[in-house]
């Protein structure tokens, strides 16, 4: 909705980029890897067949499979989708109102909705703590992303790596993003270990390119886990039915009980079953399937009273009316 500067081209870039890191792991699956798990080892060699399902079939379903997710979660899905016929008129109302009210420029400004939207943060005024423990505590729980120009109810965060933001509308096309792109770290993993034995099991091996497999493994078993390690929270989130922009608003170190304590308690309120099927839309095993997905399902914030975490230990410091800390 906004015309081209500097920070779309930068999340152009970074777009290419990972989409360049896709299709360069498969060139190096196909040209370095596959060749090396298919060669004869004493006198035994790998058939068509095999190759077709241990490379070939893989490879298309991950690569169709992420790239539809990818799309979907671009393109395919808007913030509008996510919408409810109440918030189309509110946020349009307000919209317009503010552009009336700042001659047209409202990109300075970030909006929440509570009832009717109104300024939460700008360039010099500190963000107004409205919500339990530091969260916005609107009733969209949104967002008005400058970078996109649209309010994005159940905003989650705005990725680089996508150009878009992430929120009711393309939540579950995310989710599947990140766990196909796991899945392809920890496939190609097993594949390259297994390569690599198969490599040195020849007679006389190149042991220069059986180096360039261990080199593979590292690499890509360092990202499987990184990757892993991130889809894991992202997945814990929607389980609490948090975002990651709400997560990391969460004043967790207030509290004298620790931050293992609130995250415990967060987890002990949340009802994980019904929780994942309304952020996600679908079973975990939906998500790994080339589908359409309905948006989120918007439901009220749901967080442990703060009083009760503070009976437990007690808290550094308190927050008034104003949003002004008092240690205490």
């Amino acid at each position: 909705g906004r015309s081209l500067n500097g920070v779309h081209l930068a999340e152009f870039a970074a777009s290419a980029w990972c989409i360049g890191c896709v299709l360069t792991a498969d060139y190096l699956h196909f040209a370095l890897v596959a060749p090396a798990a298919t060669r004869c080892v004493r006198g035994v060699c790998a058939s068509r067949l095999e190759v077709l399902l241990a490379h070939v079939l893989p490879s298309l379903y991950i690569n169709g499979t992420f790239f539809f997710n990818w799309f979907m979660c671009v393109r395919g899905a808007r913030p509008e989708d996510a919408y409810t016929e109440e918030q189309r008129v509110r946020l349009f109302a307000t919209y317009r109102d503010a552009r009336a009210r700042q001659g047209g420029d409202v990109d300075s400004e970030h909006w929440a909705a509570e009832g009717g939207m109104h300024i939460v943060e700008d360039s010099g005024q500190k963000h107004r703590r409205a919500g339990p423990m530091g969260t916005d505590g609107n009733m969209d729980r949104g967002h008005m992303c400058w970078t996109c120009n649209a309010f994005v109810v159940r905003s989650d965060h705005h990725c680089p790596c996508l150009g878009v933001c992430v929120g009711a509308h393309n939540q579950t096309y995310f989710v599947g993003v990140m766990l196909m792109m796991t899945l392809a770290m920890w496939y190609g993993a097993a594949v390259s270990y297994y390569a690599a034995r198969r490599c040195f099991s020849l007679e006389g091996p190149d042991t220069g390119h059986c180096r360039q497999l261990i080199t593979v493994i590292f690499a890509v078993s360092f990202l499987a886990v990184a990757l892993a390690s991130f889809t894991s929270a992202v997945l814990f989130l929607c389980a609490v039915d948090l975002t990651i922009r709400e997560a990391l608003a969460l004043e967790v170190l207030r509290f004298k009980a620790g931050p293992l304590f609130v995250w415990r308690k967060i987890a002990s309120n949340a009802t994980v079953g019904v929780n994942l099927q309304r952020v996600l839309g679908a079973s975990i095993w939906g998500l790994l399937l080339p589908i359409r997905r309905p948006p989120s399902v918007l439901t009220p914030l749901r967080l442990p009273p703060e009083e009760e975490l503070a009976a437990a230990y007690g808290v550094y410091y308190v927050v008034g009316e104003n949003g002004e800390e008092t240690w205490v």
